[in-house]
């Protein structure tokens, strides 16, 4: 994968930064390639540590370092309606504080890109 990254980092630079896919509060200016991977499960999705230019609001950006996972193969809109369900449930009985959601993406009905809590 790292391979596959450093062929392709020049890409990245085109734009000086961009807003992330999952949170438009974090701007993404680069990849951290050294600290990206694969999982080791059926689905073999990938692990994506973005370099962080600038973020407002966001408590998993962790030095200047934002983590996705992408996942191919798999119907990320249940992880949507699941975690929108809890966030409706949190704020009605004000659970917010207990409940720690991530955002989630769906590209299609078959891929798309979650929120790595740290």
């Amino acid at each position: 994968m790292k391979k596959v990254l450093e062929k392709h980092s020049n890409n990245f630079k085109i734009f000086n930064e961009f807003p992330s896919y999952t949170d438009p509060n974090v701007l993404i200016s680069g990849v951290n390639i050294d600290n990206c991977w694969v999982f080791k499960s059926k689905a073999k999705p990938l692990k994506i540590k973005f370099i962080v230019s600038q973020s407002r609001q966001n408590d998993f950006v962790k030095q200047n370092l934002y983590e996705v996972m992408y996942k191919n193969g798999d119907d990320v809109r249940q992880d949507m309606f699941f975690l929108k369900m809890i966030e409706l449930i949190s704020e009605i009985l004000d659970y917010k504080e207990y409940a720690t959601t991530y955002k989630v993406v769906a590209f299609s009905q078959n891929d798309g890109m979650l929120e790595i809590v740290p």
